[in-house]
This record gives structure tokens, C-alpha cells and sequence, in this order.
């Protein structure tokens, strides 16, 4: 199956029925449907260079984190075609993850020792963004509870450490 230019990134639906692969040299996200006898690739225009992406468990909700365009795309593919909602974050984002539903997810920003927590309702999306206290902790890499409740953050140099955010 081919995708798009610079693939960086692999998300699939609990059932692997449809997979998002984000493409860094023409930014783009590739959704392919694999619930047929032959797979289908649907591209879709995401922000500068997406680096990371993350899918709800029943593959109709996207969420990219585009590291040059400081934004998260969140994709929706509960319609008749996908939409795109660009949140702006202000910050270079590094990795997401979201809750089993969709409903929650979480974007570490590498360079800014910040975490956002996005709430999606399928038609508008929120971010509050949360500082690590000290300007050394990098976030990095993150889990997030089945229900979107609670998240992990991994952080590193020079600061070693696991945040823990209430997302209520």
C-alpha cells in the first residue's frame, strides 16, 4: 500500500480496520481502510510536518501532532468524508496519545517542558496546557488511561522523571 511522501508515524483502530500513517515530506496523513478485500489510502492535509499521530479505538478520531506548524490536527472520520480541526499550540509538539474514545488527548511539547491536554467533542476541540515546574524536564513520551482520565509522562534529559496529570 502506498502513502505518502517521509512516513513517520503508524496509529491503528483496535481492530485494524483503518490505520493513520503521517507523512512528514508532503504533510499529509494517510488513512487506509483495510476492512475490505483490498486496502484504500485516503489523503488528507494536515499542519507542517506531522510527526506523530494517535487514533481513538474505533479508528473515527486522528489526533497529529505537527511538529513545524506547532499545531495538533484532529481528524474526524465519523462523516461521509473526513474534516480537519487545527488547534494551535504554541509550542513544538513531539508526541500524542489519545483516550480509547477520542474524547481526550495528550500532546508533549519536546522543547517547552509543556503538556497539553485537548478535549474533542467531535465538533470543537480545547487545549489547556500544563508547565512541568522546572524549565529542564523535556516531556516526552506518553500513556493515557482507557477513559481519558489520567496520563503519563515520560521526561529526560536532564531531568529523569514521570509526570502524572489528572485530565478532569
Amino acid at each position: 500500500v502506498n502513502v505518502g511522501s517521509g512516513a513517520t508515524a503508524i496509529a491503528a483502530s483496535a481492530n485494524g480496520t483503518r490505520a493513520f500513517v503521517a507523512n512528514d515530506g508532503d504533510d499529509t496523513v494517510s488513512m487506509i481502510d483495510t476492512s475490505g478485500a483490498t486496502p484504500t489510502v485516503t489523503s488528507i492535509n494536515v499542519g507542517s510536518t506531522p510527526y506523530s499521530v494517535a487514533v481513538s479505538a474505533d479508528g473515527t478520531r486522528a489526533f497529529v501532532a505537527n511538529y513545524n506548524s506547532s499545531s495538533v490536527s484532529i481528524i474526524n472520520t465519523s462523516g461521509a468524508s473526513p474534516t480537519v480541526t487545527d488547534l494551535d499550540l504554541g509550542y513544538t509538539p513531539y508526541a500524542v496519545k489519545t483516550s480509547d474514545n477520542g474524547a481526550v488527548a495528550i500532546v508533549s511539547g519536546y522543547f517547552g517542558s509543556t503538556v497539553s491536554i485537548i478535549k474533542y467533542n467531535g465538533a470543537t476541540a480545547t487545549a489547556t496546557t500544563l508547565t512541568f515546574p522546572n524549565v529542564s524536564y523535556n516531556p516526552e513520551f506518553i500513556a493515557i488511561s482507557d477513559d481519558g482520565t489520567r496520563a503519563l509522562v515520560t521526561t529526560s534529559d536532564p531531568k529523569h522523571a514521570l509526570g502524572v496529570i489528572d485530565t478532569t
